[in-house]
Formats: structure tokens, C-alpha cells, sequence
């Protein structure tokens, strides 16, 4: 296990990391419904944050997604789309899990990126094996899935840029030193 990684992208601000996350959630599943940064979420929480913090923004962004979808965007509530609003949560949650757990293996300079190819992976891997079972596998085709992964990346390599951007701007903060009055 590599301490060096998990810690080399922790954020020091979690509560600001968390509602940025949380609003890269919301303002995707305005922007695209049901093709939200899903991936994106769970893979930037796992590189940011600690185990709980990560979890409750994952949990958090899913349920403002579901929320926007069935309250704003006119989700039908019916019993699949109720399942399927299930496993999206269920798969985001498995990707942040992934995600954390290759961060904690990788080398600090490759974690970010290892972290959002492992959650992707396995966020779409389970709703293909879901799709497999309930129908629906027929849309993931190559041009859907590379949207999704277009869409996840980029979304990931912007708000993990800003992250950077903090993170340093937090540091130099504090290691400015104040001159006694």
C-alpha cells in the first residue's frame, strides 16, 4: 500500500472539495440528464477525500441527481426507472470504492489518473452487467461509451485541475507567515 499516494491528493479544504464535486454533479445532470459526470464524481472523491467525506458527496451528488430527475427533468416513477436510479447510485458508490482502493496502491504520480480509469471501468462495467440483465445493453455502443468517457474525463481533469489550483493556493497561505504588530 502506498501511503505517499493517498495522501499526496488529499485536499485541504474537504468541505469546499465536497461542494464542488457535488456541483459538478448537479450542473452535469442539468446539462445532461441521465448522462451526468457519474464517473467523474466518484473518482474525484476518492483522490480528495477521506473514506467518509467521499462517501457521503458520492451519496450526496447521486441523490441531487435523482432528485433534479424526478422532481425538474420529469423522470417517470415507475418501478425500472426507480431500479435503475438504484443501481446508478449503487455503481458510483462501487467506482469511489475501486477508485479509493487504486489510489491507495498506485504511485502518487499516477494515482489521479489510475483512480479515473478505475472507477469508469467499474461504474460502466456494472451498468452493462445490469443493462445485460435488464435490458438496454443494446446503447452502449462505442460512440455512446466514448461520449461518456469524453464527458467524465473532461470533467475530471477540469474540477482535478482546480483541486491543484487550491490546493496550492491553501499551502502558500499557510506557510505565509503574518509579521507580528
Amino acid at each position: 500500500m502506498n501511503a505517499n499516494a493517498s495522501t499526496s491528493l488529499r485536499t485541504p479544504a474537504p468541505m469546499l472539495w465536497m461542494a464542488l464535486i457535488c456541483a459538478l454533479g448537479l450542473g452535469g445532470t442539468l446539462a445532461f440528464s441521465c448522462g451526468a459526470p457519474f464517473v467523474a464524481v466518484a473518482a474525484l472523491a476518492a483522490v480528495g477525500l477521506n473514506r467518509m467525506e467521499g462517501l457521503l458527496t458520492v451519496l450526496v451528488a447521486w441523490l441531487l441527481n435523482q432528485l433534479v430527475g424526478f422532481a425538474i427533468l420529469g423522470y417517470p416513477m415507475e418501478g425500472m426507472s426507480l431500479v435503475w436510479s438504484t443501481l446508478i447510485g449503487a455503481a458510483m458508490v462501487a467506482g469511489f470504492f475501486a477508485a479509493r482502493l487504486s489510489v491507495r496502491l498506485a504511485s502518487p504520480s499516477g494515482s489521479a489518473a489510475l483512480a479515473f480509469a478505475t472507477a469508469f471501468i467499474v461504474f460502466q462495467g456494472a451498468i452493462f452487467a445490469a443493462a445485460l440483465v435488464l435490458g438496454g445493453a443494446e446503447a452502449y455502443t462505442f460512440e455512446t461509451v466514448g461520449w461518456v468517457l469524453a464527458l467524465n474525463g473532461l470533467a475530471y481533469a477540469g474540477l482535478l485541475a482546480l483541486h491543484f489550483v487550491l490546493k496550492a493556493f491553501v499551502e502558500r497561505s499557510s506557510s505565509l507567515t503574518v509579521p507580528a504588530a
